[in-house]
């Protein structure tokens, strides 16, 4: 008679409980065990993993939406660019760009002409492989010439 196979736990309850290995050999998996423990003993390791899995699968989407939720101040460090006095070498170069953006966005060219002319290229030939024949020499005219390194 065949044996009925029971309802999946997780069709009953909606949880699931996944297992995973570490190997202890290997420094960093060692790291990461010793991590879960402490996550356990203060009862966080289930929110642990699903966050970074939120926050892996996220990141592989191209997303940093997760990234700024579990870490808020990331978003505020990356978003704002703090130059207290920019250097001169700076302020002359952003005068020099707000002065070419008026001139091209203006179509102010104030006597400047732009135009592009490449160089011409000339094609050169393509290389030509030549052939020599090699003087033929006896096996004693190379072991000579072999030994002659050596003296």
């Amino acid at each position: 008679m065949a044996r009925k196979r029971k309802q999946p736990v997780a069709v009953i309850t909606g949880r699931v409980v996944h297992h995973f290995w570490l190997n202890l050999n290997k420094d960093v998996e060692n790291k990461l065990d010793v991590a879960v423990r402490e996550l356990k003993k203060q009862r966080l390791f289930a929110e642990t993993i699903r966050d970074g899995l939120r926050l892996i699968l996220d990141l592989r989407a191209g997303s940093l939406d997760v990234l700024f939720e579990l870490f808020p101040d990331l978003k505020e460090r990356m978003s704002v660019q703090r130059v207290d006095s920019p250097s001169p070498n700076i302020r002359e170069l952003e005068e020099k760009i707000e002065q070419l953006t008026q001139v091209v966005l203006g179509g102010q060219g104030g006597g400047i002409v732009f135009k592009s002319n490449p160089p011409a290229v000339s094609k050169a030939a393509a290389p030509v492989a030549e052939v020599k024949a090699a003087a033929v020499m006896s096996a004693d005219d190379i072991a000579d010439n072999f030994l002659a390194m050596f003296q």
